[in-house]
């Protein structure tokens, strides 16, 4: 899976985006929660994971009580077909969890609204 020890690829997603990228010693879902605090002098209750990978972006962001938001990658170009099997293999999880009545924690930043919704945007 995917993991990032020389800090290339944050280096190539700072210069894209014009915005900071953590780097963490431990591979998410791992939990470096004192990392995160210090950075942004705040609980990590109080931030918000986004990510495209349930089992580790979501999971890593839920372990430490973010509030967690799931994307579409980028891009898929590249991917090699271990990433690509554990989309998938997501993807199937998730639907599995939810017919069985597993639902997402609840989540401290959205105390005032209806946890049960869920948004997602329409391919366009």
């Amino acid at each position: 899976l995917q993991y990032d020890p020389q800090g290339e690829e944050a280096d190539a997603i700072e210069k894209k985006l014009g915005i900071p990228v953590l780097r963490h010693r431990k591979k998410k879902p791992a939990g470096e929660p004192e990392l995160l605090e210090s950075h942004f002098k705040a609980k990590a209750h109080e931030l918000v994971m986004v990510g495209d990978r349930t089992f580790t972006d979501v999971a890593f962001g839920n372990a430490l009580g973010m509030l967690t938001i799931k994307c579409e990658p980028f891009t898929t170009k590249g991917e090699n077909i271990f990433v690509k099997v554990a989309r998938g293999l997501e993807a199937f999880l998730v639907k599995v969890l939810k017919m069985v009545g597993c639902s997402p924690p609840v989540q401290k930043l959205l105390a005032n609204i209806d946890q049960g919704s869920e948004f997602i945007k329409a391919n366009a």
